[in-house]
């Protein structure tokens, strides 16, 4: 099986001309697990649907040379929100603000199996 336990995103206002404004970053995390039973494919695209993307493109595998490390990157509106095609092109002509956002995610296999439980309350050590 396949796991993300959580995930961080970070975010910079971020302009058409002249790149992220500084001081303007900003880290969330979050707790939710997703979790894949089959393929490491399937999960990135559970990944990909809760970011938001369809862009193969937009998602960087072992990112930063660190194996398991997933990061989607994506422009987002003020409620963190996929821009529309509509608002990156507002953005473009400077009339609307927009934030660049990279997403973190670690996927790592994990097997389970059941183990036997032991009450030491009534061992005989």
């Amino acid at each position: 099986m396949f796991e993300v336990k959580s995930w961080h995103k970070f975010t910079e206002e971020d302009t058409w001309d002249e790149g992220c404004i500084l001081n303007t970053a900003h880290m969330t995390e979050g707790w939710h697990t997703f979790k894949e039973e089959q393929t490491v494919e399937n999960i990135i695209d559970k990944l990909m649907g809760f970011v938001g993307v369809t862009n193969r493109e937009d998602v960087l595998l072992n990112s930063c040379d660190e194996p398991g490390r997933i990061d989607i990157q994506i422009t987002e509106n003020l409620l963190g929100q996929k821009a529309s095609e509509n608002e990156i092109k507002e953005w473009k002509k400077g009339k609307m603000r927009l934030w660049a956002a990279c997403y973190t995610f670690y996927i790592e296999e994990v097997t389970r199996k059941t183990i036997t439980l032991v009450d030491r309350r009534l061992a005989n050590d």
